[in-house]
């Protein structure tokens, strides 16, 4: 897992090509591993949109090698109090 995650990043323009990519496993949890991923980035402001982007390519390049990413199960509730009408939505898979 830690080449495919190098691997998706290499490919990623925002991110400083020629400093050290790391993807380091961090932990085994009861909902799988934790990595540790750092770049480097040319502009420290944009931290915020780094974060998104890098969490995004890594998203994309499990989800593309059939890696499923374990999420929480959200349940959603909508209640109309006049007419008590109750809409309710499951959702147990993180999608795009």
């Amino acid at each position: 897992m830690q080449n495919l995650i190098l691997e998706a990043l290499a490919h990623e323009n925002w991110i400083m090509q020629d400093k050290p990519i790391q993807a380091l496993l961090f932990d085994f949890t009861e909902f799988g591993v934790k990595f540790k991923v750092r770049c480097w980035i040319e502009n420290f402001v944009e931290t915020r949109i780094s974060k998104d982007r890098l969490n995004t390519a890594i998203y994309k390049a499990l989800t593309n090698a059939g890696i499923t990413v374990p999420s929480l199960h959200i349940i959603i509730h909508f209640t109309d109090q006049e007419n008590r009408v109750t809409v309710s939505k499951e959702d147990n898979d993180f999608k795009n």
